[in-house]
């Protein structure tokens, strides 16, 4: 996970990632927000994700590309 993202929280290199299943996309998806998202709001505990908008366009049959705008919610407000 380190190889994807720089310390800020950033996509580095090259930032697509294909998944065969819903089964990896939220294990993925758990993973960043289960250890990245408390590593970016430290020292604060990071306590929940707002999507505050979302976007999905076509690429082809099976794929899509996702974007998203998401505030961090934390301690102590």
């Amino acid at each position: 996970m380190n190889d994807l993202f720089s310390e800020g929280f950033c996509f580095v290199g090259q930032p697509n990632l294909f998944f065969s299943n819903i089964s990896e996309t939220t294990g993925f998806y758990n993973a960043v927000r289960n250890e990245e998202y408390p590593a970016i709001c430290s020292p604060y505990d990071f306590e929940a994700l707002k999507i505050a908008r979302i976007s999905y366009i076509p690429v082809e049959e099976n794929s899509v590309l996702i974007g998203l705008i998401d505030v961090f919610l934390t301690t102590p407000n």
